[in-house]
């Protein structure tokens, strides 16, 4: 499901990177959609009221996107405006000249049938007399003009408030960002809801649902968080809601920073896309008893990092992705053992790794082109950086830092420079060398590690030589790892810093140790390769402290044919090993060993 959903989220920002732009001469201030729909013909018929402040003198022409709209009318100050629609763009000619600090409301009667992007429709089916054409928005990142004239630009955010005035028949729900302000019932069998949002926010964050699925409502902190689910899978979908309010406290308590908006909203549908809006969500209602908690508390954490902080451009897009996965993460850690965080960080930099020996699969994290950018490399990638920037800097400062980096930025766009910046005001840390490598760069570092035992001194040597060195943001930024050895079964962790191509440790070991493991944990993205023997590594898989550190063992054991031993540890794991999911992987890697003693 999710291969599909990056598949069409691909085809979905084609048009990204064809879409011509210009220099806008206004700034925005409010858009107010009067629209009656027929859900049925998947018409919208009324018009667009767009207030503005221009920022240039003699303007005679104001343009904004729309694609395979019908304008009726243009008015300015009740006179009629000469308007023409061509190549995706309305120009409107002015009547006269207007200059700076003038503010226009101009009035467009408009309708629109059957919009090709921006609004996805859910198909009726005669067995399911509950689901009426119920349709929903998708307006990121500028996919709005399909379906209302507006200027769609996310290069170019221009922050607005927004109202929606929505007519439908009685029977469907109307779901906007913002406030309901009220309903009105209609003598003709409609009803019109009446939606406001007062806080600033893009163009692509107005969203627009319709449906007649079963509503559900509950209040968090004088919040209203409302649920749009399908009757027939309600009792399913809602116990996967129940933890909203949890998470809504808890990531306005590690922000430090209260959900702001005036209610929360969230819809699913069959085959959708899970998509964020301003107080306003939709969900894929097949996937998420699947993926439960992690989907929703991503999705949530939009309404901070995407609506709160509104990101720049494709170049910044991991600050959103990367920061709603990070949140997630954590989220669903809560109460687990460290092991559920190691083995996360582990997996995801093992992702990383593998996909870097492929750069046009997996670019440098600000690759500046939407079909990489966004979907394919800025959600794992952003986790990663910012699991490596919060061990470099220390726990305290590093949600000093990310507290301060919302308050200052809260409804405004922000790219990469303003949270290194923000991070750097806190800290008091210099990050450029940080972001060169790991943001800006190609993001992890190689080291080849050898070790021995010295009878001598009684130390382990360690000698640790850094080999991705052909890349022009190679930096030598010193980094923390961490050392696990086992001497005599006690197991000691020691604190290494990296800062050389080339370096030897020495660490105390009265007798030559039967474990070495380089980069516990682990805490930096980097690839190790570290040679070790057939017991070495068999030890490791039974006596790591870290489950991570037990799976990377039970991996290299492969390359050992000695399979009679290798079944004895093998089996031992799959009978003690206090992890399910080690002991499932060693009852896997237990089946290939007896089949090669078999062959």
């Amino acid at each position: 499901m999710k291969v599909i959903c990056i598949f069409i989220l691909l085809i979905y920002t084609q048009g990204l990177l064809s879409q011509s732009t210009w220099k806008r001469n206004y700034d925005l201030i409010h858009y107010r959609l009067r629209l009656d729909v027929n859900e049925k013909t998947r018409t919208f018929n009324g018009d667009i009221t767009i207030k503005l402040l221009l920022i240039e003198n003699n303007v005679e022409l104001i343009k904004l996107d729309a694609t395979d709209l019908k304008i009726s009318e243009v008015k300015l100050r009740g006179q009629k405006l000469k308007f023409q629609l061509k190549d995706n763009k309305l120009a409107i000619n002015l009547t006269k000249e207007y200059s700076t600090d003038d503010t226009l409301e101009l009035i467009i009667n408009y309708s629109a049938t059957n919009p090709k992007a921006g609004m996805e429709f859910v198909e009726s089916e005669a067995h399911k007399p509950y689901q009426n054409h119920s349709m929903y928005s998708m307006g990121y990142d500028r996919y709005n003009h399909y379906w209302f004239p507006c200027y769609d630009n996310p290069d170019d955010v221009d922050f607005v408030t927004s109202e929606l005035i929505i007519t439908v028949p009685e029977y469907l729900k109307v779901i906007a960002g913002g406030e309901l302000l009220k309903t009105e019932k209609r003598a003709d069998g409609k009803i019109t809801y009446h939606w406001y949002e007062y806080h600033p926010h893009a163009t692509y964050n107005i969203c627009l649902f319709i449906t007649d699925y079963k509503e559900v409502k509950e209040v968090w902190k004088g919040i209203e968080l409302s649920y749009y689910v399908k009757p027939e899978i309600a009792d399913t979908l809602l116990k996967a809601l129940s933890i909203t309010p949890k998470a809504m406290e808890f990531i306005s308590s590690i922000l430090e920073y209260p959900y702001p908006f005036e209610k929360y909203a969230q819809a699913f549908f069959e085959n959708s896309l899970c998509n964020s809006n301003i107080s306003a969500t939709t969900l894929n209602g097949t996937i998420l008893p699947k993926e439960g908690a992690e989907t929703i508390v991503h999705e949530l954490a939009h309404e901070w990092f995407g609506t709160v902080l509104t990101i720049k451009n494709a170049c910044s897009v991991w600050l959103a992705e990367g920061f709603v996965d990070f949140i997630a993460g954590l989220f669903v850690g809560q109460g687990k053992q460290n092991n559920f965080f190691n083995n996360r960080i582990n997996t995801l930099y093992s992702s990383i790794i593998q996909n870097d020996n492929h750069p046009e699969i997996s670019p440098p994290i600000l690759r500046c082109d939407s079909l990489y950018s966004l979907y394919n490399s800025a959600g794992t990638r952003g986790e990663a950086v910012l699991h490596m920037l919060r061990n470099y800097l220390g726990e305290d400062p590093f949600w000093k830092g990310i507290r301060h980096w919302i308050k200052k930025h809260a409804f405004r766009v922000v790219d990469t420079d303003d949270f290194r910046i923000a991070m750097e005001e806190t800290t008091g840390i210099n990050l450029y060398l940080f972001f060169k490598e790991f943001v800006y760069g190609h993001g992890h570092r190689k080291y080849n590690v050898h070790h021995r035992w010295d009878g001598k001194l009684k130390k382990l040597v360690m000698n640790v030589n850094r080999i991705d060195t052909n890349y022009s943001s190679l930096t030598f930024l010193p980094i923390p790892v961490d050392v696990e050895i086992s001497v005599n079964d006690m197991m000691t962790t020691h604190h290494l810093t990296l800062s050389k191509l080339e370096e030897e440790f020495y660490i105390q070991a009265d007798t030559a140790p039967q474990m070495v493991i380089f980069n516990k944990g682990p805490k930096f993205l980097m690839e190790v390769l570290h040679e070790k023997s057939t017991d070495e590594w068999l030890y490791q898989m039974s006596h790591a402290e870290n489950e991570a550190d037990r799976l990377d063992a039970m991996f290299h054991i492969k390359e050992f044919t000695d399979s009679e031993k290798v079944g004895e540890v093998l089996v031992q794991v799959v009978l003690h090993d206090p992890s399910e999911r080690v002991r499932n992987a060693a009852d896997m890697w237990l089946m290939f060993f007896k089949k090669k003693l078999d062959e």
